[in-house]
C-alpha cells in the first residue's frame, strides 16, 4: 500500500505517532520560570517597601523633633502649647510672628535706604544686606555732619 486509507484516499493517522497536545516539559520550565521571576519581583519589593516603611519612620522622628523644637520656640515667647488645641492654633501665631518680622524688616530696610542716601551708596543695591555692607565698607574719613545721629551710653 501506499499509505493511503482505501476509504477516501487522505494519509491514516494510526501509523504516525500523534504527538501529545501539550509539551509538559516545557510547560514546567516556563511555570518554574514565572515562579522565579515573581519570586524575585515580590522580594525586589519587599526590601523597596521595607526602605520606605524605614525612610517614614526616620521622616516621622525628625517630624517629632522639629515639633518639640516649635513648642520650646513658642513657650520662650509666651505661647504654651500643652496640649491639641494648641497645636491647632500653631499656624496663626506663627502667621503674626511673621508678619511682625515682616514689618520690622521693611522698616530695617527703609532706614537702610535712607541711610545710604544720606550717605551717598548708589541705590542700585536694592538688597539691605548689600546696603548695609557698603555702608559698612565707608571709610572713616567719610564722615558727613551727621554725626548728630551717633548713639552713646553717656
Amino acid at each position: 500500500r501506499d499509505g493511503r486509507d482505501g476509504r477516501d484516499g487522505r494519509a491514516s493517522r494510526s501509523r504516525s505517532p500523534r504527538p501529545g497536545v501539550m509539551d509538559l516539559a516545557a510547560l514546567e520550565g516556563h511555570v518554574t520560570k514565572f515562579q522565579e521571576e515573581l519570586n524575585a519581583w515580590i522580594q525586589q519589593e519587599t526590601e523597596k517597601l521595607g526602605q520606605l516603611q524605614q525612610h517614614g519612620q526616620e521622616l516621622q522622628g525628625r517630624l517629632q523633633a522639629k515639633c518639640q523644637e516649635v513648642r520650646q520656640f513658642l513657650e520662650q515667647h509666651g505661647h504654651s502649647l500643652d496640649d491639641d488645641e494648641g497645636l491647632a492654633n500653631l499656624v496663626p501665631i506663627l502667621i503674626k510672628m511673621l508678619e511682625e518680622d515682616r514689618s520690622a524688616f521693611g522698616a530695617l530696610s527703609a532706614t537702610l535706604e535712607d541711610l545710604a542716601k544720606r550717605h551717598g551708596v548708589p541705590l542700585e543695591k536694592k538688597q539691605p544686606l548689600d546696603l548695609l555692607k557698603a555702608l559698612l565698607r565707608r571709610q572713616p574719613e567719610d564722615k558727613s555732619d551727621d554725626e548728630s545721629y551717633s548713639y552713646s551710653d553717656d
